[in-house]
């Protein structure tokens, strides 16, 4: 018989990892090696498997809330970004940089050249601190999972965004 009461998941599959069985049966827990077992449940750092998953589980969460806010653009336009905040950002600190790919867009738009550059660095800026809040947001989450020893609150802790 084992002993074994951890309600927090990670220690079955570092049992089966290791090549073991670990069941239940009329409430309590055997082994196909209770010796063995017993040694992986005792070595076992439940709080650093929580951490893990806790942090794997708000990069996604956070990438998820990015992802909503570029899925109003098509691919192929979003693979253009980084060259549009390069022109623009030249053409923010001298007004005479070249903004080749910004003028195409303005041309096929029938737009004001100026007025498309000023509408990019808006557009540009509120991505940027869109982006750094949920960074931001995703960094604080992650010092709170790396500052606590709690299960139940690592366990349970999501990106709010």
């Amino acid at each position: 018989m084992i002993n074994y009461n951890s309600k927090h998941d990670g220690i079955s599959q570092e049992v089966t990892r290791a090549g073991y069985c670990l069941f239940r049966r009329d409430n309590q827990w055997f082994s196909d090696n209770d010796v063995e077992v017993q040694k992986i449940i005792d070595s076992f750092d439940s709080v650093g498997y929580l951490r893990s998953q806790a942090r794997a589980r708000v990069v996604e969460q956070s990438q998820m809330h990015m992802q909503q806010v570029e899925s109003e653009y098509p691919s192929f336009e979003r693979a253009t970004w980084p060259t549009q905040k390069a022109e623009i950002e030249a053409w923010g600190f001298d007004a005479t940089s070249p903004t080749p790919l910004l003028d195409n867009i303005a041309i096929a738009r029938e737009m004001d050249r100026v007025a498309l550059l000023n509408r990019t660095l808006i557009k540009v800026s509120t991505y940027n601190e869109q982006a750094a809040y949920l960074a931001g947001t995703r960094q604080k989450i992650e010092d709170l999972i790396d500052n606590s020893s709690d299960l139940d609150f690592i366990s349970s802790i999501n990106f709010e965004g």
